[in-house]
């Protein structure tokens, strides 16, 4: 009985011991099966990761290749528009304090643009006529005739002054500008000026058109031209000095 248990013992732990013989090499086997599939997943995503890497390079140099074809194109466009566009016609009024003459159908206005401050002259019927929309506040000067007056206001100066901001250089922003078209080269008075006719949009809608006089030793708009209502408005720019108020306006009446 005893040899019989011992035998079966014995076959017992034989058993057992193959059992974990087996099951170690199987388990040898799995983990060098893993491996080698950890290894090939591995490998597999590597070749996705360089392939990805691949495209994405490819795609940023298609994008450059597009970018710089899309500015050559561009660039060739403006070399054939006489090196105009939006962008240009802004940088022609670089000007912060800006005197414009206003001329139409014989009359003349001058108009003196300093930052937010404006000064409006004109003579009328033997008047002479100052407004200077100063501070907020709107004055006007009348003289001539025996007649020395001054008046102020605030009362809905604020649309005057965006309106006079709109003719200075303020009001030609990138975004104002339409179409460009560069017309011819002209010289007068042995100055030389760049001819560009100009779309000009307020508010998002088409305002008026102009050609626009450019001093092309300068750059600066110098002149513009344009039509409303059957009259042509001419109107030049120049730099001006920083005016003053007139200490007369102190004295001005309020209405």
């Amino acid at each position: 009985m005893k040899k019989k248990i011992l035998a079966l013992m014995m076959a017992l732990m034989c058993t057992a011991f193959t059992a974990t013989a087996c099951g170690n090499n199987n388990d040898e086997k799995t983990t060098i099966e893993d491996a080698g599939e950890t290894e090939e997943v591995e490998e597999e995503s590597e070749e996705a990761e360089e392939a990805e890497e691949e495209a994405e390079e490819a795609e940023e140099e298609t994008e450059e290749t597009e970018e710089e074809e899309s500015e050559e194109t561009e660039e060739e466009a403006n070399e054939e528009n006489g090196g105009y566009d939006a962008k240009a016609i802004a940088e022609a009024f670089p000007i912060d304090n800006m005197r414009m003459t206003v001329t139409s159908e014989g009359q003349t206005v001058d108009v003196y643009v300093c930052g937010p401050n404006f000064m409006v002259e004109t003579e009328s019927q033997g008047y002479l006529v100052e407004m200077y929309y100063y501070e907020g506040v709107m004055y006007s000067h009348t003289s001539g005739q025996g007649i020395d007056q001054w008046v102020k206001t605030t009362e809905g100066v604020e649309d005057i002054g965006d309106e006079l901001q709109e003719m200075g250089a303020n009001g030609w922003k990138e975004e104002n500008i339409g179409e460009v078209e560069y017309i011819e080269t002209v010289e007068e008075d042995g100055t030389t000026y760049d001819v560009v006719r100009v779309e000009e949009f307020r508010d998002g809608e088409f305002y008026q058109e102009l050609l626009f006089y450019i001093n092309v030793e300068t750059g600066l708009t110098e002149r513009t031209e344009s039509e409303t209502s059957g009259s042509l408005i001419v109107i030049y720019y120049e730099p001006c000095e920083v005016f003053e108020l007139p200490a007369a306006a102190a004295t001005a009446t309020e209405i």
